[in-house]
């Protein structure tokens, strides 16, 4: 049966629309076009395509600062806006706006999300509404993670819109990840500008975690904190640190803990740093 309707989602078919009203109507088959637009094309890769807001790697979907200008006419008032995400027709896509200033999104709350196409379709994405002139984050999301498609999106509205990439996460700096470790000592070689996150691969449904970092002394005792997560936290996207610069060569312990005692689950650990490769080393397997 999966087969047949993955079969069915590929074969064009032929549709009626009907409409009733109490008023006359007319139908469009195109609306006419805004007089503004922001086209941009792209592509679903096994390394941004995160899938949809409950996985932990939702955060890596492509992401673009959409920045809605006043019109002319309109002033600083709400403009309207149409935005269609176009992707291959058996991935189902998702597009939406939220109130990022125009930032990279590690996950979503609904108080921040402005406008979205609804649910998860296949191959078109749409929807039209109102927006304020600011700077917003727009987000373009497969269901299923690791999903691989071409995509374009084409924002149009009544003032002046434009859309510019938001890098990655960590983006032109050196990247190094654990799984599965505790209590994992990094070391830095120079001085460079370092931060962490901190992932559940398979923890239980809101268990909050935190990361904190120690300096460790020539013979490997702990020392001072230098930074920490903050609060314990059980979002999807896990934790992270805020970048910090940080001296070297020196050798740094990173604290990995759960608020609940007894939590048996993996986790994943990845240190970004500007300037140097970092060295990651677990001092205590699971």
């Amino acid at each position: 049966m999966e087969d047949l309707a993955e079969e069915d989602r590929n074969r064009p078919v032929a549709f009626t629309l009907t409409v009733f009203s109490q008023i006359a109507i007319n139908l469009m088959e195109h609306p006419p076009k805004r007089p503004f637009s922001a086209q941009v094309d792209g592509n679903f890769t096994s390394r941004t395509s995160g899938g949809n807001p409950t996985y932990r790697t939702f955060m890596h979907n492509p992401q673009y600062k959409l920045r809605l200008q006043p019109g002319v006419v309109q002033g600083g008032k709400p403009l309207g806006l149409r935005m269609m995400l176009e992707a291959s027709k058996n991935v189902a896509v998702k597009a939406t706006i939220v109130w990022g200033g125009g930032e990279r999104v590690t996950e979503l709350t609904q108080g921040d999300v402005q406008l979205d196409t609804g649910p998860y379709v296949y191959g078109t994405a749409g929807v039209g509404g109102l927006l304020k002139p600011s700077d917003y984050t727009l987000i373009l999301s497969t269901f299923t993670p690791g999903q691989q498609s071409p995509y374009s999106i084409t924002v149009e509205a009544d003032g002046p819109v434009s859309l510019e990439a938001i890098p990655s996460e960590g983006a032109g700096m050196f990247t190094k990840s654990i799984k599965g470790m505790w209590d994992p000592q990094q070391q830095v070689a120079q001085a460079t500008t370092l931060f962490c996150r901190l992932q559940h691969v398979d923890a239980p449904s809101g268990t909050a975690i935190n990361l904190t970092i120690f300096r460790k002394d020539d013979v490997g005792e702990i020392k001072e904190q230098i930074v920490t997560s903050g609060s314990y936290a059980d979002a999807v996207c896990g934790v992270a640190t805020s970048p910090l610069q940080v001296q070297g060569p020196a050798v740094y312990s990173a604290i990995v803990s759960t608020f609940d005692p007894g939590v048996e689950a993996r986790f994943e650990l990845t240190a970004y740093s500007s300037a140097c490769p970092v060295s990651l080393d677990a001092s205590q397997l699971d």
